[in-house]
């Protein structure tokens, strides 16, 4: 079956059976009706472009706007890919560039350390979750560096809100205005259908509180999925779209904000319960998929083999006692078990074998005390 065009003018995307793009319907059928018994808002299932999977409730919900949790911030790796498509800023600047409040010790931190979390600046956790209270911006440029950048993996909120900043500078507008005519109105999504909250101090916070249908969410992952591509236009660099899955040098499972469905020692995220994972993100998908994800599993997965998107928004799906699976954006036992429902009898070649049931890890990350986070030899 041909590719799909993919719909410029907001509208949906063109349908096709599962069959009719290689996937086994029953299979298919399986893995939505799992996924709706979950405290899910939307599920829907995407291949070479069509629809072919979506939820019974999914007409009414998957163009409600919600908060998108920590997904928000593969939003800001697209906006940032935006900037620097069109020239705007370079991945290796240093923000002292664009930011004349950033002092000698916060100057030399570049975009790409921003993009990859390793600024090394101290994740002050309360002030850094508490966006009404502080000026996020403000923290990010007075916390203390606590490891030379681009040497040590910290999953942190304020420096993202810094990296907002830094965008806005570089394109002289505010980055939320510069996201909806460089990024969104392309897209056909037009400003009342998304928005992104602000600090006490106006910043918009992109590391958490950007609000988002599951309709819009699957056009940005397909922009991914085409490197960069949307219709005829080039919205990111498919060099960018190629960095941006690539594992950081500090942590082998994350990208630029993204994901990585890469086995790794430890990957770590503290926000805000600390959690600990030394497997891949979803054992049961294929190796090249990565991952939007959020609090309570708001989760945008591109699987470049396959050709595929898969979006589901809704509340904590997980039915086991894991830490990771509680409410962080580390996703647990709902998206395996979707996973290996969803590519049963899937005669592609790039199809997973089945790795078998989930995992838990229960309370080993809380046994293991103090967070472990990869770091960079010396």
């Amino acid at each position: 079956m041909d590719f799909a065009e993919y719909p410029v003018d907001g509208g949906e995307f063109p349908r096709a059976a599962p069959e009719a793009v290689g996937l086994d319907p029953v299979a298919v059928r399986d893995a939505v009706a799992f996924t709706e018994g979950r405290t899910t808002r939307s599920i829907r299932i995407y291949r070479h472009g069509y629809l072919v999977a979506a939820g019974d409730r999914d007409a009414v919900r998957a163009h409600g706007v919600r908060p998108v949790w920590s997904a928000s911030k593969s939003v800001l790796a697209m906006v940032t890919g935006r900037a620097a498509a069109l020239g705007l800023l370079e991945l290796d600047d240093p923000i002292g560039r664009y930011v004349t409040a950033a002092d000698a010790r916060h100057r030399d931190i570049t975009v790409r350390h921003l993009l990859n979390q390793s600024s090394g600046l101290a994740f002050r956790t309360l002030r850094e979750l508490a966006v009404p209270v502080y000026d996020q911006v403000g923290l990010a440029l007075t916390a203390e560096p606590k490891h030379a950048p681009g040497t040590y993996f910290e999953y942190a909120q304020a420096p993202l809100s810094l990296l907002g900043h830094v965008i806005s500078r570089a394109a002289g507008m505010d980055s939320v205005e510069f996201a909806q005519r460089e990024l969104f109105t392309p897209l056909g999504i037009e400003p009342k259908q998304w928005w992104v909250a602000k600090d006490r101090a106006g910043h918009p916070y992109w590391a958490g509180l950007v609000f988002l249908s599951a309709h819009n969410l699957a056009r940005l992952g397909h922009v991914l999925l085409r490197e960069g591509q949307w219709g005829e236009r080039e919205l990111l660099t498919a060099d960018f779209v190629r960095q941006a899955r690539t594992p950081a040098p500090t942590n082998p499972g994350y990208g630029f904000l993204l994901w990585l469905n890469a086995a790794t020692d430890t990957i770590t995220c503290r926000a805000p319960i600390r959690s600990i994972l030394d497997r891949p993100v979803i054992a049961s998908a294929p190796a090249d998929t990565y991952l939007f994800s959020g609090m309570f599993d708001q989760i945008v997965a591109i699987i470049p083999s396959l050709d595929m998107v898969i979006v589901r928004t809704g509340q904590v799906p997980n039915r086991t006692l894991d830490i990771t699976g509680a409410m962080s954006v580390i996703t647990a036992e709902w998206a395996h078990e979707f996973c290996r429902r969803l590519f049963t009898g899937c005669a592609d070649p790039a199809a997973p074998a089945d790795p078998g049931p989930f995992r838990s890890d229960g309370l080993r990350p809380l046994l293991r005390g103090a967070t472990v986070r990869t770091a960079i030899a010396g």
